[in-house]
């Protein structure tokens, strides 16, 4: 378990880092730039991690989503950091211990770091719509206190109509 995690910062490393931070920015800024669909910053995450380890790709993808939300003011961004950090972790773990030196096994590593991106994503989006509800009902209910005339109980569904 030990050996999974084992990195050596040696100067191939530390010129691997900027570069596949620079290859994610790269892509995410393509894909935002022409409107396409795909997520193409975790490239650089997988290269990072195929080649670095777990703990590489993992720097690679939250530092990219990190400086991308810092310097574009996409704020989502921020909070998707947490997908890349395990999509490193993902294809770092699968690449020791031997995923990737066979085309069917990477096809397998790819398809476990979408796994790990859909779940991170889907615990992500659980959270802050809960904490939305959660913030909109403390918002209406400080609402009526300052209106005591605007009465209804948030949660019903003709709530909109008697607010």
């Amino acid at each position: 378990m030990k050996k999974i995690f084992k990195t050596q910062l040696n100067a191939a490393v530390i010129v691997l880092i900027p570069a596949c931070i620079g290859i994610n920015y790269l892509g995410k800024l393509f894909a935002s730039f022409l409107k396409l669909p795909l997520w193409l910053d975790s490239i650089g995450t997988c290269i990072g991690a195929a080649l670095g380890g777990p703990i590489i790709g993992a720097i690679c993808g939250a530092a990219n989503n990190l400086i991308y939300g810092f310097t574009t003011g996409d704020n989502i961004t921020l909070v998707y950091a947490l997908t890349s950090l395990f999509i490193g972790l993902v294809v770092g773990i699968m690449a020791r211990i031997g995923f990737m030196k066979t085309f069917p096994k990477a096809l397998l590593t790819a398809c476990a770091g979408g796994c790990s991106y859909f779940l991170v994503s889907c615990i992500i989006f659980i959270i802050c719509y809960f904490y939305n509800a959660i913030a909109q009902t403390r918002y209406v209910k400080l609402v009526q206190k300052i209106h005591p005339e605007k009465q209804g109980d948030p949660f019903s569904k003709g709530f909109q109509k008697e607010f």
